[in-house]
């Protein structure tokens, strides 16, 4: 939700103390001008101040509890210093000062901070973060039970969704499956009510997963059962279930359904708000209609989440990506291929850039099919290798079975020697066995019918 004219990430930020000093003196200033987005910090401290210390004061004194949010500030400035360093400094600095940050609430500031890379940090930087977490989390759980069931299984959320963004679903699903036996360990956990929304919160990263392994009956299992529960517990996640729920109906073609949902979404952001960013419901109309061929609909709708984005300072570069690969097939659904393939080129690039590799690899796909469409004629067989073979050491092996339609033409086109065939079955043997792979007809039949 927009507050005022400003990202609640902003507010979030500026409340942690984690905003840098142009941050921190927008918000000021802002601040000073709009009611709506003074109280709605006042609510974000006054919920931060109750996160930083909800372990530890349940039961303690009125006179205590001041100097309790004290110390879990001072823990977020403690924080905020080491990570500024290299990586590889984080476990010393940590060792030093072990009372105060192998604690719930260092583990709480390092888990606000991987809120912040994953709109703002590289993958890479993400990913390293959100390992580190998971490690202090552990660490932390040797010395007190509540944590084990809860703060790790935070951690390991925040992993689960760093690992995706590198395109290592396995891995991803592998945490979250770790997570959910951290949680259910607990005896009473049918009836715990933070046990049940810690379950509900992975059953929803997980429906986020295998929506992009393209997996969507058990994707939407997972996400209705998480919608069940958030309906009473979590408005914003609730209407986050819907969000992704569209994305699902754009992914299998249902594109009048998914508009449908999106606009009621940008309806319901408007006249009551929630948590989904504006700009990424635009965006995700944008591609509804670039997927439906509908160009100049679909640059409408692309500059509607840019201008939102922008509005509200929420514009990041994973955003802006989103938007230019979106814009590039539209552009080629046009029957526009340099310019689709000049915005391909950026889009892959920018992903490279930032440690999105499954995301460029995915954007390298397209490229390949759009190069395929701009002219069929062309011989691109070893250029179609190249792309599956990236697809499969970065986990987009589940879009590569779009690619392996095209190699068995190509293959039979150049009427391929045996050498080559034993290749192809060596290669795609390989693919078979990955375990990302739940794409339908099965791998061992795609390959049979390539390698004939």
């Amino acid at each position: 939700m927009t507050v005022g004219n400003c990202d609640p990430r902003r507010l979030r930020d500026f409340a942690a103390a984690r905003s840098t000093d142009d941050e921190r003196h927008f918000v000021e200033a802002h601040i000073s001008v709009c009611e709506p987005c003074r109280n709605e910090l006042a609510e974000i401290e006054r919920l931060h101040d109750a996160i930083a210390i909800r372990a530890v004061e349940s039961d303690m004194p009125t006179e205590r509890r001041e100097e309790a949010r004290r110390h879990g500030r001072n823990v977020h400035r403690i924080v905020g210093d080491i990570l500024k360093e290299p990586p590889a400094s984080w476990p010393q600095a940590f060792a030093a000062r072990t009372a105060e940050l192998h604690t719930v609430d260092g583990v709480r500031a390092l888990l606000d901070r991987c809120d912040d890379a994953y709109y703002n940090l590289p993958a890479t930087r993400y990913l390293e973060l959100a390992t580190f977490a998971v490690t202090i989390a552990e660490l932390a759980s040797a010395a007190a039970p509540v944590p084990r069931r809860t703060v790790v299984a935070e951690a390991l959320k925040e992993m689960s969704t760093a690992l995706r963004l590198r395109g290592r679903y396995a891995d991803a699903l592998a945490a979250l499956n770790r997570a959910d036996s951290l949680v259910r360990s607990r005896d009473d956990y049918s009836t715990d009510e933070e046990s049940l929304y810690a379950i509900a919160q992975l059953r929803f990263a997980r429906a986020i997963i295998l929506t992009e392994m393209e997996r969507p009956h058990e994707a939407e299992a997972d996400l209705l059962a998480a919608r069940e529960h958030f309906r009473e517990s979590n408005f914003d996640k609730y209407t986050a279930t819907f969000f992704q729920e569209a994305a699902m109906l754009q992914r299998r073609g249902d594109l009048t359904s998914a508009i449908t949902l999106f606009e009621q979404l940008i309806s319901d952001a408007i006249t009551r708000g929630h948590s989904v960013a504006l700009s990424d419901l635009y965006g995700g109309i944008a591609r509804c209609f670039a997927q439906a061929g509908e160009h100049w609909t679909a640059c409408e709708y692309i500059s509607r989440a840019k201008a939102a984005a922008s509005a509200d300072g929420s514009l990041s570069q994973r955003r802006a990506l989103q938007l230019t690969w979106t814009l590039a097939t539209s552009l080629c659904n046009a029957a526009r291929y340099d310019e689709a393939y000049v915005a391909y080129e950026e889009a892959r690039s920018g992903y490279y850039e930032i440690g999105y590799d499954s995301s460029a690899v995915k954007v390298e796909i397209d490229m390949a099919l759009a190069r395929r469409a701009a002219d069929p004629s062309d011989d691109l067989y070893s250029y179609f290798v190249d792309v599956c073979s990236r697809a499969v050491t970065s986990g987009a092996s589940v879009r590569a079975a779009h690619v392996l339609d095209e190699l068995r033409e190509l293959a039979a086109r150049r009427r391929l020697s045996s050498t080559v065939l034993e290749y192809a079955r060596s290669y795609l043997d390989d693919i078979a066995s990955c375990p990302d792979l739940a794409f339908s007809p099965p791998a061992n039949e795609q390959r049979d019918a390539f390698c004939g």
